[in-house]
């Protein structure tokens, strides 16, 4: 029986976390500046990739990036000429061939059409027609999972009675232990790789884009399956299953009345979902050619349509958002959205959008939304997207790159006090995007910043003023660090110009 969004039992069993709410809003902006940036479709040295790669998963904190790639270059003994899916560590620099058979060769018959990365970057989930593991008997593409720590290749098409099946498409669960898949004669089932076991969803679900929730239990589909009496036929439709409460629900607006936009507008991200199965992100056909972007709150049963690309007054542009992606929380997604008259041939902006604070960042400006998808982390601070066009001076090899760069930067609001003379000061920044605890500099001689403490009302800051320091206007630079263990690296990074006068 289908149950209202604001329905669902989140608390039941302790099964679904404590739920937060999505509060407080400032005027919408478009943040830009000084985002970190890297290129990841490199090998282990630094050596750019000879072949086209394209972004394929990014961990829960960004540290890992997954990524398809013909390039030969990457690995040694990369001979068989195919796609095969790398994960890279940002940390270390080291480059892995995850897309490999169960006895450690690589894959010498097909490549891989499509890869992921869990979110503790230990499991990498690919599809090949290969077969991969002696268990692989069905001669027919597969899904596969290869544990990164113990070096091994599972089969994870295995239906619930036990037979190999041959899925249209699969996904796994961002904690990497759990598979989605859709297949001819099964419907969409789940294997649970830890249990050795598969359910059943639906069997008479047929999808080919579909999503699964860190326990298995929340799988939302698209699909032109009526499973409910309300829905009307003949489209597209999100419908979230959840096997906790046994709730059914069907998701508005549809996406399409046919294969159009899913063709050419969510091939890889056609939905989404958060690890706890709260939020649903995805994107939908208003008309014939315009696709506009959702996030639904399942438990607070309100759907959000993310912000077009800002148009100047008297445009007849056409806006378009595609291929939502959710962070854990619910409170981060990434899109791509143009709003321009050709949907093939113009620039896209690939944003984030926080929604707490009803902001959104322009990560990168890209030719088309082939650059897509926009691969958000978890915690909403890492994207992960392809190129087409070089990101930096050392980009060379003239065909597509995987890049990884900071979702935001800092946006200072104030200093306070914004004039000291000579000795010790405790100065508030009022910051917001600000993660964990930032650099703060201040320009030139003669001021040292001696701690920085993140709080409620933003970073209290202690400066020490020499009594030599030149007067005048100073410039304030909040940075936010990567914060991975190993690596300080810096991520976004802003200054507000002249918000600090020294006195004599």
């Amino acid at each position: 029986m289908a149950t209202g969004a604001g329905r669902v039992r989140w608390g039941a069993a302790g099964r679904r976390r404590a739920a937060v709410g999505v509060v407080g809003v400032v005027a919408a902006s478009v943040l830009t500046g000084c985002l970190h940036t890297e290129r990841v479709s490199v090998s282990s040295s630094g050596a750019e990739a000879n072949g086209p790669s394209r972004a394929a998963g990014i961990s829960g904190d960004g540290r890992f990036v997954a990524f398809t790639s013909t390039a030969s270059n990457l690995v040694a003994g990369d001979t068989n000429g195919v796609a095969d899916l790398f994960v890279r560590d940002n940390v270390t620099g080291a480059v892995q061939r995850t897309s490999l058979e169960a006895d450690g060769t690589q894959l010498d018959g097909a490549g891989v059409t499509q890869g992921t990365v869990s979110s503790d970057g230990r499991y990498a989930t690919f599809a090949t027609e290969e077969a991969a593991t002696p268990t692989d008997t069905d001669d027919a593409a597969d899904l596969f999972v290869r544990d990164r720590t113990t070096g091994t290749t599972a089969l994870a098409s295995i239906a619930p009675d036990g037979q190999v099946a041959t899925p249209v498409w699969g996904r796994a669960s961002r904690n990497g232990r759990f598979v989605v898949a859709s297949a001819a004669g099964y419907g969409v089932f789940v294997r649970d790789l830890a249990a050795g076991t598969s359910r059943t969803v639906d069997p008479f679900l047929f999808s080919d884009q579909f999503a699964v929730s860190d326990d298995g239990e929340v799988v939302a589909a698209v699909t032109t399956s009526d499973l409910l009496p309300d829905d009307p036929g003949g489209t597209y439709d999100v419908y979230v299953l959840d096997d906790g409460d046994g709730s059914v629900q069907r998701l508005a607006p549809s996406i399409a009345t046919d294969r159009t936009h899913l063709q050419h507008g969510a091939l890889q991200l056609a939905v989404d979902l958060s690890p706890d199965g709260r939020h649903v992100a995805w994107s939908a056909l208003r008309g014939s050619v315009s696709p506009e972007a959702f996030v639904h709150d399942r438990l607070l049963g309100t759907t959000e349509r993310l912000p077009d690309m800002p148009q100047p007054p008297g445009s007849t542009a056409d806006p378009r958002e595609l291929l939502p992606t959710v962070s854990a929380d619910g409170r981060y997604v990434a899109y791509a959205r143009n709003g321009e008259d050709e949907y093939h041939r113009t620039r896209f902006e690939l944003v984030v959008r926080d929604r707490a604070r009803d902001t959104t960042t322009v990560v990168e400006t890209l030719p088309s939304w082939w650059a897509s998808p926009l691969l958000l982390s978890a915690d909403g601070r890492w994207t992960a997207f392809t190129a087409s066009t070089a990101e930096g001076t050392d980009d060379t090899n003239g065909v597509d790159d995987v890049y990884l760069r900071f979702a935001h930067d800092p946006v200072i609001r104030s200093v306070s006090p914004a004039t000291l003379g000579p000795g010790t000061h405790q100065v508030t920044i009022a910051v917001d995007e600000a993660w964990g605890t930032p650099e703060v500099v201040v320009s030139g001689t003669g001021v040292t910043v001696s701690s920085v403490t993140p709080g409620p009302g933003g970073l209290t800051v202690s400066l020490e003023v020499s009594a030599s320091a030149a007067p005048g206007a100073r410039n304030v630079e909040v940075r936010n660090r990567g914060d991975w263990a190993g690596r300080a690296l810096l991520g976004g990074a802003t200054a507000c110009g002249a918000c600090l006068t020294i006195t004599g």
